[in-house]
């Protein structure tokens, strides 16, 4: 399918010929949301910075077989992949909730992010705005309530994990 943008003519393909080109080119304007959440799931929540490794898994080579036969999935490759698909799901429901939190309470969430922004946004603040609006309410119970033995064992966490950083800084 050929399509004239503002950029110039563009050329569209796809492998499904009884798709209507009106629903390719909306499939393709549909591809810059899908492209911002996969940006925010790696840079602002870090989803994708967890490698699933499995020792079950061998490593394939580039070249095509010469036999052309298909890999059959093990149960165990069949596992990790859910296990993949739940963990980015799991990232998703989060991105949801800070964007929930973001559009509920607005220009609150500002006051208690408490940083510095070139522009602010003046109604819906960022999912990064919130993000930092969390971790400053989540940081303020801990410290209000430094006698509840989980507020305990995340404050001795955050300790330990400083006096490590020390290492990472000399090496």
């Amino acid at each position: 399918m050929l399509a004239q943008t503002s950029r110039g003519p563009i050329t569209l393909i796809c492998s499904d010929i009884k798709t209507k080109p009106i629903d390719v080119l909306e499939l393709y304007c549909g591809r810059v949301l899908i492209e911002v959440m996969f940006d925010r799931l790696k840079n602002l929540l870090g989803i994708m910075q967890y490698h699933f490794w499995s020792m079950s898994i061998t490593p394939q080579s580039r070249r095509p077989h010469k036999n052309g036969s298909k890999k059959i999935l093990t149960e165990k490759i069949k596992c990790k992949k859910q296990a993949i698909l739940n963990f980015v799901h799991i990232g998703l429901v989060l991105l949801l909730s800070l964007q929930a939190f973001a559009c509920e309470f607005g220009t609150k969430i500002n006051d208690v992010a408490n940083c510095w922004l070139r522009t602010q946004s003046e109604t819906i603040p960022f999912e990064f705005i919130a993000k930092i609006a969390l971790r400053n309410i989540f940081n303020r119970f801990l410290w209000c309530f430094p006698s509840n033995p989980i507020a305990k064992i995340i404050q001795n966490k955050k300790k330990l994990k400083k006096d490590f950083q020390h290492f990472d800084k000399a090496g």
